[in-house]
């Protein structure tokens, strides 16, 4: 996936109830908001940074064994 537009933000519900959005490349915080449906329109706006976006590396998580 190249920098640029994402499709996907995941959505953290904060404590005080407000709503953040992340991009999934940057990693950046694209938006906070008091009802979750007015982040669609800044997801939609976000371009990633691409000096946020270079830290970001694409080694494996390591594995945990579950025994």
């Amino acid at each position: 996936m190249g920098l640029g537009k994402t499709t996907w933000f995941p959505h953290r519900h904060n404590r005080n109830g407000s709503w953040d959005s992340i991009c999934v490349v940057c990693f950046a915080t694209v938006a906070t908001a008091v009802v979750e449906a007015e982040l669609s329109a800044k997801e939609a706006a976000h371009v990633c940074d691409p000096g946020r976006a270079s830290h970001v590396t694409t080694r494996p998580l390591p594995t945990v064994c579950g025994r």
